[in-house]
């Protein structure tokens, strides 16, 4: 009798708090929702969506759903079944829109894929990598080129026109991070872990390689003019470069 008497308190003590839990999560919701209520008042819409999607799914109601719809400043959703997209950026005529895209459930498998920007129809697949991650694509400034940077050896190179592959540029750089065309003709800055490179991609040379110190880069952006280079390190750095004499011309650091 007197274990059966604790059992039944045992399992009353649970019921208490499975319900206190339960009482808990919708007061936590409630609560960012009320919060990004607040955020969104005044025009901090990165803060109201962090709260709104920490919302457990099956207590998103009505007021999750409006507030959802008031930071959603989007024309349009294209959704890509079982893929995360990685990155995603229009053609240069605003037409379509460019997406690296992996499959949720492998590694290994990233996609460059073409899509209708009026109404989200997959249009073609462009390049595919299925053993390493494509780390960044990149328009020339014409739009004529695209570049697709995955690890080692090769970066690819299409043609927009008819998005035909053109000759890869054979790339040696230390744990490679990512490439981006020059704001005018076919220079591209192409940068790893400690380094980074310039590359003329018609002619197929290196025209310069920079020591980008100790630690990582974490990217890179060329002038408006094209006549610096700057990259930023993962340890607050920041160097520039002039990209005709490729001396280095400053460094400067948060810390």
């Amino acid at each position: 009798v007197a274990q059966s008497v604790a059992n039944r308190e045992l399992l009353a003590a649970r019921v208490a708090t499975d319900a206190r839990a339960e009482e808990l999560r919708q007061q936590d919701a409630l609560s960012r929702v009320a919060l990004a209520g607040v955020s969104i008042s005044v025009s901090d819409h990165l803060r109201a969506r962090q709260l709104l999607d920490g919302c457990p799914p099956d207590l998103r109601r009505w007021e999750w759903r409006y507030l959802s719809a008031e930071i959603d400043t989007s024309d349009a959703i294209f959704r890509v079944s079982d893929r995360e997209v990685t990155q995603a950026s229009f053609t240069p005529d605003g037409l379509a829109i460019v997406a690296v895209t992996q499959d949720d459930r492998a590694s290994g498998d990233d996609r460059v894929t073409l899509w209708d920007a009026g109404t989200g129809k997959f249009l073609r697949e462009i390049a595919r990598c299925d053993e390493t991650p494509i780390q960044r694509v990149s328009f020339s400034a014409d739009g004529g080129l695209l570049a697709v940077f995955a690890p080692m050896p090769f970066l690819h190179l299409y043609r927009t026109r008819d998005w035909s592959a053109l000759t890869s540029l054979e790339v040696r750089i230390e744990r490679p991070r990512g490439a981006c065309f020059a704001p005018e003709g076919h220079r591209l800055a192409v940068y790893g872990a400690a380094s980074v490179e310039i590359w003329d991609v018609d002619s197929h040379a290196r025209l310069a390689a920079f020591d980008a110190g100790p630690s990582e880069v974490a990217d890179v952006a060329w002038s408006v003019d094209g006549a610096r280079l700057f990259a930023a390190s993962h340890d607050g750095m920041l160097r520039a470069w002039d990209t005709a004499t490729h001396k280095l011309l400053a460094t400067s650091t948060d810390q």
